[in-house]
């Protein structure tokens, strides 16, 4: 069991106060500064716990706490109703969390903690301010180079799908092989719909045994029907091909991820109620988090 014991270090903490008033933003009066907060730190440490500074065990444990938020309840508990819609979902009416409740809960993520642990302090930066910023100044490495790439795929792409080739079912006739692609893997699905739609429709109209007997005596001639619908789809479709290639176009250039990830960081963000800024959407797990910042009965 660790026991706890309070200190009172007034003077010390008088000192601590004197040594922060004076760290200024130069370099070596910020590094002596952090210096003899570590060496304030240690005094403190060696006097709580005297043992440990020998090597021995020591059950006591020295906590220094820094000044922390205290969350109100009320100014993040986002109604009733949206609590029972995230209990039943399903239910008639969609509720979503209060535009003031979102806010608060934006502000509390977006701070941005200071680096140094023994000040404590915010940074006073924003997360959102700082990822706005990266997506403003980010510069694509080589990205003439890879638009070029990319513009060469796409057109590569393109002409091996428009190209016209014969049609496998029709000697005298010349199809692209999009469209053979796109003519076989219908007629697959059909084939695959007629086949659910007569086993539901037995399952439906027979009794249970009669089913049974009925889907291990038909089944295999059902499946080969789709098996052989495939396979034209793969081999006068072309289907592998055809996908490798289509998959090519899907890709995004490096520059179109980068506009839309501006896009959509504009799209979520709404103005704040009392128009200081911009608020963007965010969540918290567990989602009832605000259930513990209730007093205690």
């Amino acid at each position: 069991m660790v026991t706890m014991k309070s200190f009172n270090f007034s003077l010390i903490g008088l000192l601590l106060l004197v040594i922060v008033t004076l760290a200024v933003e130069e370099k070596d009066v910020v590094a002596e500064s952090k210096k003899k907060l570590q060496q304030l730190y240690l005094t403190l440490h060696n006097i709580a716990m005297p043992a440990a500074q020998y090597g021995g065990k020591s059950s006591k444990r020295l906590v220094l706490m820094l000044p922390g938020k205290v969350l109100y309840e009320k100014d993040y508990f986002p109604g009733e109703r949206y609590v029972e819609f995230q209990k039943n979902p399903s239910g008639d009416r969609y509720e979503d969390i209060p535009p003031i409740i979102m806010q608060n809960l934006f502000r509390l993520t977006d701070v941005m903690p200071g680096k140094d642990p023994l000040q404590g302090q915010e940074s006073g930066k924003s997360f959102s301010q700082l990822y706005k910023f990266v997506l403003g100044q980010v510069d694509i490495k080589g990205i003439q180079e890879l638009s070029d790439n990319h513009k060469q795929y796409m057109q590569e792409s393109v002409k091996f799908l428009l190209a016209m080739v014969q049609d496998p079912d029709d000697s005298e006739r010349e199809q692209t092989r999009w469209e053979l692609y796109r003519r076989y893997e219908e007629a697959y699905n059909k084939e695959r719909e007629r086949m659910e739609e007569t086993i539901e429709q037995q399952r439906r109209e027979q009794t249970s045994l009669e089913y049974q007997r009925w889907f291990q005596r038909v089944y295999p001639s059902l499946q080969a029907i789709v098996d052989g619908a495939f396979m034209d789809w793969l081999v006068k479709g072309d289907k592998d091909r055809v996908e490798l290639y289509r998959a090519r176009l899907d890709t995004s250039s490096p520059g179109t991820v980068l506009l839309e990830a501006r896009s959509v960081l504009r799209a979520t963000g709404v103005t704040a109620l009392d128009r200081s800024g911009t608020v963007y959407p965010v969540s918290f797990t567990p989602g009832n988090w605000f259930e513990y910042l209730k007093d205690p009965p």
